[in-house]
C-alpha cells in the first residue's frame, strides 16, 4: 500500500490532496500515476470556482466515491446498524434503492483481493455476496451474532479489531454499472 499526501501553497491559498494505491504485489503499484494525480489535484484546488446553488449532477473521483461507499453505504448495509434502526436501508430488502444499472457485490473470495480470506474472524467461510442487484437491495453484511438474531446465515464479514471486539465490515467491493469515459459523462 502506498499513501501520498501533497499540500500545495500559493498566494495565501492552501490545497491538500491525497491518494492511495494498494495491491498484494509491489509490481502492480503505480507510484508514478499516484504522484502525478495527487500533484494535479492539489494544484487544481488552488483555483477554486464559485458554483450557483441548486440540484446538480456529480461525477465523483474514484477516491471520493470510495469514501462515500465506506462511510455512507457500507455502514448502511451493516446488519447491526440495520437491526438497530440506524440505517437508512433498514426494512428495504427486495426494494429498489438505486438505478437498475447498478450492482454492488462484496466478495471475500476475490482472487488476490486485498481483503480476501478463506474465513472471517469467526471462522465462517467468506463468500461472494450480492448486496444490490440491478438497483434492488438483496442482502446485508452479517457476522454470526447479527445473523443469529435474524435467523439467517452469516455472510462471512466478521473482522476482529485489535481490542478483540468483532465488527462487521466489507471484504472487496465490486461496483458494476454503466461504463463511460470522463469526457462523455461531462457532456451529458
Amino acid at each position: 500500500m502506498c499513501v501520498l499526501f501533497v499540500n500545495a501553497l500559493k498566494e495565501g491559498l492552501s490545497s491538500t490532496s491525497y491518494d492511495i494505491v494498494q495491491s498484494r504485489s509491489l509490481k502492480d503499484l503505480k507510484f508514478e500515476r499516484i504522484a502525478d494525480d495527487v500533484v494535479m489535484y492539489s494544484n487544481l484546488g488552488l483555483r477554486p470556482l464559485k458554483l450557483e446553488s441548486g440540484v446538480k449532477n456529480i461525477i465523483f473521483h474514484p477516491l471520493g466515491f470510495s469514501n462515500l461507499m465506506r462511510y455512507a453505504f457500507v455502514e448502511a448495509v451493516n446488519s447491526y446498524n440495520v437491526q438497530e434502526g440506524k440505517s437508512y436501508l433498514s426494512n428495504m430488502r427486495d426494494l429498489q434503492v438505486g438505478s437498475e444499472k447498478l450492482t454492488i457485490i462484496d466478495d471475500g473470495t476475490l482472487n488476490e483481493g486485498i481483503l480476501s480470506s478463506p474465513v472471517d474472524a469467526e471462522g465462517v467461510p467468506t463468500m461472494r455476496n450480492v448486496i444490490i442487484e440491478k438497483g434492488i437491495l438483496k442482502n446485508y453484511l452479517y457476522d454470526s451474532y447479527t445473523a443469529n438474531r435474524e435467523g439467517v446465515k452469516s455472510t462471512g464479514n466478521a473482522f476482529r479489531e485489535l481490542s478483540g471486539r468483532v465488527e462487521i465490515g466489507p471484504r472487496n467491493e465490486i461496483i458494476i454499472g454503466e461504463e463511460a469515459e470522463l469526457e462523455e459523462m461531462m457532456r451529458e
